[in-house]
């Protein structure tokens, strides 16, 4: 329900912007601020910070900056589809592989089955899709995705794992804190580059409604960590991944449905019961 809500206001803040630089630089600063404030409220205060937190802090910082260039560049290079397939390939896969490698979990029969279902549930929309047919070759960037997909997808259980992390809520703090920083550079340098006249520009991107949607949706995104991490320390983490993305593909094909009055075809209702497929194999 909450990615839900969040997916909302998330589409409503694409349509009512410009995706400009100085969009993206302000977005981020402010998402960055909001997440401080509230990993702060969160731990009363208390934030603590050694070597280990402070590098996966790093880590996944980067991992923000890289996931927003490659939307940038995949946008240019990649159709939606594509890309969208491709990142649930990597996520879920790597999830098996490197879950059965590093964390010896099981994999059974049961979670093969609903990786296939899962991945037949995102590909069918889009078959004979004159979209993605029409796709240039672009494998780097596919590449890039998926690898990208693979480390997302166990960076938090390597954190959970690691008996020297301190508590979630240190890391996501610094985490915020970082992009923060660089944000609050990039806005300075590009003020700088463009000149005074740009400083208004940079400053008034974004009105007050589009401020309350980012405060919603960094609050939203920030108890979702969590409880990402909460519930990643206890499961498997292919069990998670396929879980969560079954139910993100249903309540995707749901907003689209019935908040943006999407016109659907039948291959969305099968796709949505291959996940709701997937969802009871991976369960059992």
């Amino acid at each position: 329900m909450l990615t839900g809500f969040s997916t909302v206001l998330e589409k409503k803040f694409q349509l009512s912007v410009k995706k400009t630089f100085p969009t993206m630089i302000m977005l981020n600063l402010i998402n960055g601020a909001f997440g401080c404030v509230y990993f702060l409220f969160l731990s009363k205060f208390n934030i603590e910070m050694n070597s280990t937190t402070f590098v996966f802090s790093l880590g996944y910082a980067m991992m923000v900056f890289n996931s927003l260039l490659l939307s940038v560049i995949a946008l240019s290079k990649l159709t939606i589809p594509v890309r969208a397939i491709v990142r649930l390939m990597g996520s879920v896969l790597g999830s098996t592989m490197l879950g059965g490698f590093f964390f010896s979990e099981e994999i059974t029969a049961n979670s093969i089955i609903a990786i296939i279902f899962l991945i037949a549930a995102v590909i069918v929309p889009y078959i004979k899709n004159n979209e993605v047919t029409a796709e240039k070759n672009s494998v780097p960037v596919c590449i890039w995705i998926f690898i990208t997909s693979v480390i997302e997808s166990v960076y938090l259980k390597f954190y959970t794992e690691n008996p020297s992390s301190l508590g979630a809520n240190n890391m996501f703090f610094m985490t915020n804190l970082i992009c923060l920083i660089i944000c609050a550079a990039g806005a300075i340098m590009y003020i700088i580059v463009k000149g005074n006249t740009e400083r208004k520009n940079i400053l008034t991107t974004l009105g007050v409604k589009h401020i309350a949607n980012i405060g919603f949706r960094t609050a939203i995104s920030n108890i979702c960590s969590i409880i990402s991490v909460l519930v990643i320390s206890v499961m498997d983490i292919s069990v998670y991944t396929v879980l969560t993305s079954s139910m993100g593909l249903i309540v995707s094909v749901m907003i689209s449905k019935f908040v943006f009055s999407e016109d659907l075809t039948w291959k969305n209702y099968v796709s949505v019961a291959l996940a709701v497929v997937s969802i009871i194999l991976q369960a059992l």
